[in-house]
């Protein structure tokens, strides 16, 4: 008796290229933070940052885009660190930060693309922060890991498997062109 095939999931191996590279990098990052440059506050922040953008944000486009949108989306979050660890000694102004946050990323987040992605990694920041105990040295220590991480998984983006996902518009147009095609030649 034969046993039928199960059509694939992830049939060229995107989502396991992108798991692949976010565990190795994560890895990589959380080990040489921690161990080998002996910055064990900063080697969290590093691991948050490659999962962040390297497994939730990860985002598509041509190299540079993609670069840009790492950098730029790095940036943002890793200024919610410090912004949060500020007013941490305050809940109410904790509670209005974090509303006023999630809701402008969830707001942007509806014009979809990168505004979309870009949504996690600034939240999960934001809530490093302001959910964990912070001294001045902690916050440079988690600025510093998030930095690493963000510049390692853009690195890592562009050079190691760099999969992306088919798109579909070039067979959508080619269909579309041999339809017309056809249409012209019987009409």
């Amino acid at each position: 008796m034969r046993t039928p095939r199960v059509a694939a999931a992830d049939p060229d191996h995107v989502t396991l290229r992108h798991a692949t590279r976010t565990l190795v990098v994560g890895l990589a990052v959380f080990v040489v933070l921690g161990w080998v440059l002996d910055r064990p506050d900063a080697a969290p922040a590093g691991l948050f940052s490659v999962f962040c953008l390297g497994a939730q944000a990860d985002f598509v486009g041509t190299p540079r885009r993609r670069a840009q949108r790492y950098l730029l989306v790095g940036t943002v979050s890793v200024l919610m660190i410090p912004l949060g660890a500020g007013l941490e000694d305050w809940p109410v102004a904790v509670v209005a930060l974090t509303g006023a946050v999630v809701f402008t990323t969830m707001f942007l987040a509806a014009l979809g693309g990168p505004f979309y992605a870009a949504r996690f990694p600034i939240v999960v920041a934001l809530l490093l922060s302001v959910t964990t105990e912070s001294s001045a040295d902690l916050v440079a220590a988690r600025t510093v890991g998030w930095l690493c991480g963000t510049l390692a998984i853009t690195v890592a983006a562009l050079v190691l498997w760099p999969a992306r996902a088919p798109s579909a518009v070039p067979e959508l147009t080619a269909d579309v062109c041999r339809r017309a095609a056809r249409m012209l030649r019987d009409p």
